[in-house]
C-alpha cells in the first residue's frame, strides 16, 4: 500500500477581536491539501468529519495535514509547530463518507430532537470575496473569488458551515443561558456538487439534546431539489442543555471557537 503525506503552509488563523479561532475558521486551512490530494472531485463528492481536541488564539500558527493511503480515505489533522493537535478525523472521496467518531457515539434523546425550519440561504461572491481579501478566510485557494471549475466561485468550508448554522441560530429556541456553544465536532459532506457563490440553496434539518450537547444534522438542496451538502455539528455548552423545543429564549449554535 502507498502512503502519502501531504501537509499545507503554516497558517496564522484569525480569531474574532483578536479572541479564540472559530473551529469553522480551522476548516478552511484543509482546502490546498485536499486539492492536492483528490484533485477538484473533493468539492464534488468528498467529505471531511474532525473532533476539535484544543483552542487555538488570533495569529497562533496551525498546520493541515493528511496522511493518504490507497482505500480513498485519509487521516486529517490540524497541528501546532509544538505538535498540539488541535483537530483530527479522516477526509474521503466518493462513498467512503465516514462520520466524526465522537459525535455518531453521543447517545441522543429521541425525544429531544426538533425539526429546524427550511430556510433559503446563499453567499453572495462580494461577501466572500471581501473575507478573502481581508483576510478572515484561512489558507485561500484561487476557487474562492472569481470563477472556479464549476462556474461560480466555491465556498469555503467556513462560508459553507456559517450557512448552515445561520438557519440553526435563527430558528431555533431554548432556555440556554446566555452564552455560546463551542463546536466540538464538525462533519461537511458534498454529493455530486460543490456548494457556489450566488446560488440560493434551501436548508432543514434537526437539533438532539445529548447532556450538554446539542448535535445538529441539516441537509441543503438545490433549486432542483437535489441533495447538495450535508453538515452534522455537535456543540456543547457549560451547562445542562434543556430540551429544544422549549421557545423561551433563542440559542446560539455558532461555528464559533
Amino acid at each position: 500500500m502507498s502512503v502519502r503525506i501531504i501537509e499545507a503552509s503554516l497558517a496564522r488563523p484569525r480569531g474574532h477581536g483578536g479572541g479564540p479561532v472559530a473551529a469553522s475558521t480551522l476548516l478552511d486551512t484543509f482546502p490546498p491539501v485536499l486539492v492536492a490530494a483528490f484533485g477538484e472531485r473533493w468539492f464534488e463528492d468528498g467529505s471531511l468529519s474532525l473532533e476539535f481536541h484544543a483552542p487555538t488564539q488570533h495569529g497562533e500558527p496551525v498546520r493541515a495535514g493528511l496522511v493518504v493511503d490507497d482505500t480513498g480515505v485519509a487521516a486529517a489533522s490540524i497541528v501546532t509547530p509544538d505538535g498540539v493537535v488541535v483537530a483530527d478525523g479522516t477526509v474521503a472521496v466518493g462513498t467512503a463518507r465516514l462520520a466524526t467518531n465522537r459525535a455518531r457515539d453521543i447517545v441522543l434523546d429521541p425525544g429531544l430532537t426538533t425539526a429546524l425550519p427550511s430556510a433559503a440561504v446563499h453567499c453572495p461572491s462580494a461577501a466572500q470575496s471581501r473575507r478573502v481579501f481581508d483576510g478572515h478566510i484561512t489558507s485561500p485557494i484561487e476557487w474562492y473569488h472569481g470563477t472556479s471549475p464549476w462556474g461560480p466561485a466555491v465556498t469555503a468550508p467556513s462560508t459553507t458551515i456559517e450557512m448552515f448554522t445561520a438557519v440553526a441560530d435563527g430558528h431555533l429556541a431554548t432556555r440556554l443561558p446566555e452564552s455560546t456553544g463551542r463546536l466540538t465536532a464538525v462533519e461537511l459532506r458534498y454529493f455530486g456538487e460543490p456548494v457556489v457563490c450566488d446560488t440560493e440553496y434551501t436548508v432543514e434539518g434537526t437539533v438532539s439534546a445529548a447532556g450538554e450537547s446539542l448535535w445538529f444534522e441539516m441537509t441543503a438542496h438545490d433549486a432542483r431539489g437535489d441533495l447538495v451538502a450535508g453538515v452534522g455539528l455537535l456543540a456543547e455548552f457549560a451547562t445542562a442543555t434543556p430540551d429544544p423545543r422549549d421557545d423561551r429564549r433563542p440559542a446560539s449554535a455558532r461555528a464559533g471557537g
